[in-house]
């Protein structure tokens, strides 16, 4: 399957050169260069990789927010987020975009995949969560949580909010 909506493309070949694919047709009409490892998927689907539009590389697998957070926090740039980097990779992911961790630690593991020293998707980071009112917030330097200012606190640096106020 390519991902364009067409037909799947049936006694497909597939040419990948390293991380690259570099061409795409049938048996009939892809020769395979002479010395080409071929790797069989009869009666698999290939099909691009996918994107997730809404991923938390630093909540893994949990319920309990205010025992991860007093817990967890130290180990996020180590440990915790290339484990959930490496487990969207798993699953298919190959791109990913993350709505909220501390920038820091978001930026190193985003720069860390990106170098190849760790294995996971190709990373869009957000940085911290921008919420009114958080009902889980670390301390704050952790760096997780932006509470945007009220209006009554709101300075020249948030003239206008993008979003609207509700009481």
């Amino acid at each position: 399957m390519d991902g364009t909506l067409h037909e799947p493309i049936r006694d497909s070949v597939i040419l990948v050169d390293g991380e690259r694919i570099v061409a795409v047709g049938t048996v009939d009409t892809l020769p395979v260069p002479a010395g080409t490892e071929v790797i069989s998927t009869e009666g698999m689907t290939v099909m691009p990789g996918l994107w997730d539009m809404h991923v938390h590389l630093m909540i893994n697998g949990h319920a309990d927010y205010a025992y991860w957070d007093k817990t967890y926090l130290p180990q996020l740039r180590d440990v915790i987020m290339p484990a959930s980097a490496e487990q969207l990779l798993m699953a298919g992911i190959t791109s990913a975009r993350d709505l909220g961790a501390p920038l820091e630690d978001s930026i190193a593991v985003r720069d860390a995949i990106n170098a190849g020293r760790i294995p996971g998707p190709t990373m869009y980071m957000s940085g911290p969560f921008i919420q009114k009112n958080p009902t889980r917030a670390p301390k704050p330097s952790a760096g997780a949580w932006i509470r945007p200012p009220t209006p009554a606190r709101r300075s020249a640096a948030w003239p206008r909010p993008a979003w609207t106020w509700s009481s």
